[in-house]
């Protein structure tokens, strides 16, 4: 069985009494402030959370360890992102952060093409890894993973849907191979940033091959969605939680907004000067005292998840430890050295090395299905924004 693996980089922006600052500055500050730490260099560490924090150029960057894909797992993300987040904010109460660039990582696959892969997740990425504001998109290969580049989410149940739409994603690539919803007219190369090609969001027109269809021709992004959200659903179901699968749905289908669906909003922030080249400032808006874009700490404290807890024991139960990356491993004990290689060989090495922590619970297998086609495509009636109902900005919370 090959074993796949979702992580998060989250980069943030930080200011102080409204201006810019770098966080280089504030690094050892975050240092002293955790627990036990292993430092990889001089403005990168790992900690006994399980995260990794390192400055990349003036911007914090929070790491998640790799999450297994497995019932859960999109919960388990959400919780080690949010935990990340929560350290940061503990450790430097005198700054303000905003989301500036998040990266999704998902384990590579000798069956799976970054063409192909793009093709499938262009149209639900826009809607759920991005805003109305982002400067693009990308997926690139490197080295184990496919790396997808989108922007900061700020709310919580989002960031859960777009974990399972992504792993259920794969999951669904690896057994086709390809999306049964083509993209007649797109082309693909890592090397370019991807521009936003559904800037109206859910209304957008998007040309569709379905050659299972028969279908060729134009739908508007709601119908796609429906359309692919019916084609990984048997992997959102089995990767999923009822309550994991039912937030996804009601994303999918407009019950509850994603930050896209915002227009208003991000209106009103782009029209306030609240956001430049990508970069959200911590303005107040015109009817909150708060932006909604400065990240706030959790009222309660998050149980860490599985990962996090057997990723964190490396720092906090290991002694010597000479290597430590996300698939690498290389400590003195007493008795000789230890060199673990892969994700799960490490997780399943400190599970049964340290005494009292749980058995890794490695990433799903299915037996193999075929997934349903889309045997028919009947064109939904349009439907139109309509700015009367968009409350989006009239409802800002701090």
């Amino acid at each position: 069985m090959e074993e796949r693996y979702i992580g998060v980089e989250n980069e943030l922006i930080s200011f102080k009494d409204g201006t810019e600052v770098e966080f280089g500055d504030y690094f050892k500050q975050l240092k002293d402030s955790v627990g036990k730490t292993h430092d990889i260099s001089g403005t990168s560490i790992r900690t006994d959370t399980g995260h990794g924090f390192y400055v990349d150029g003036d911007e914090i960057e929070i790491l998640t360890p790799p999450i297994a894909l497995n019932r859960g797992f999109s919960s388990r993300l959400t919780d080690s992102l949010m935990a990340g987040r929560d350290i940061v904010l503990e450790a430097t109460p005198e700054l303000e952060h905003t989301g500036y660039s998040m990266h999704w990582n998902l384990s590579d696959n000798d069956n799976i093409m970054g063409n192909r892969l793009y093709e499938a997740i262009a149209i639900p990425f826009q809607m759920f890894g991005l805003t109305p504001l982002s400067t693009g998109f990308n997926l690139r290969h490197k080295d184990y993973r496919f790396e997808i580049l989108g922007d900061s989410l700020t709310r919580e149940n989002q960031i859960n849907a777009t974990a399972l739409l992504l792993g259920a994603s794969l999951c669904a690539m690896e057994e086709r191979k390809y999306t049964p919803l083509r993209l007649a007219d797109r082309s693909f190369s890592s090397d370019d940033a991807q521009e936003i090609f559904i800037s109206d969001g859910r209304y957008s027109f998007v040309d569709v091959d379905v050659p299972t269809a028969g279908f060729q021709g134009k739908m508007q992004v709601q119908q796609y969605l429906e359309l692919f959200h019916r084609w990984i659903s048997p992997f959102v179901r089995r990767l999923g939680t009822r309550r994991e699968a039912w937030n996804l749905e009601s994303f999918i289908f407009g019950k509850e907004n994603l930050e896209f669906d915002d227009l208003k909003y991000f209106e009103l922030i782009e029209g306030g000067g609240g956001a430049v080249d990508g970069i959200y400032k911590p303005i107040s808006l015109a009817n909150s005292e708060k932006s909604r874009q400065v990240l706030v700490k959790g009222e309660t404290k998050r149980e860490l998840p599985l990962e996090c807890r057997l990723l964190g024991a490396v720092v906090g139960e290991l002694t010597d430890i000479e290597e430590f990356g996300w698939d690498h491993l290389y400590y003195s004990r007493d008795y000789g050295k230890t060199n673990v290689s892969g994700i799960g060989d490490i997780y399943r090495h400190m599970s049964s090395t340290i005494k009292g922590l749980p058995r890794f619970k490695p990433s799903q297998d299915f037996p193999e299905e075929k997934l349903k086609e889309i045997s028919e495509v009947a064109l939904n009636d349009e439907i139109k924004y309509e700015p009367d109902k968009d409350l989006s900005a009239e409802s800002v919370q701090g």
